[in-house]
């Protein structure tokens, strides 16, 4: 449960450090376009999709790190 909670954590600050400056950024860029009325449902929407690719990141980031040590394991096993 623990694991789970940090993983959860970290995404969440992750995506929040990273989200805010591109949104802040594609703001700039899209507000004469969209207008003040839709740019909370952009941001909203922004933050989702980069919440879902911090995960998958963080998932690729461990299985390569799990699959490597796995590697040195049974190297050192021999």
């Amino acid at each position: 449960m623990t694991h789970w909670l940090r993983h959860l954590t970290a995404r969440l600050w992750i995506t929040l450090m990273i989200g805010t400056a591109a949104t802040l950024g594609l703001m700039l860029l899209l507000q004469p376009t969209i207008g003040f009325e839709a740019a909370p449902g952009v941001a909203a929407v922004l933050m989702i999709a980069l919440f879902f690719v911090v995960g998958g990141a963080a998932s690729r980031w461990g299985r390569w790190r799990v699959r490597r040590l796995l590697a040195a394991a049974e190297e050192a096993e021999r």
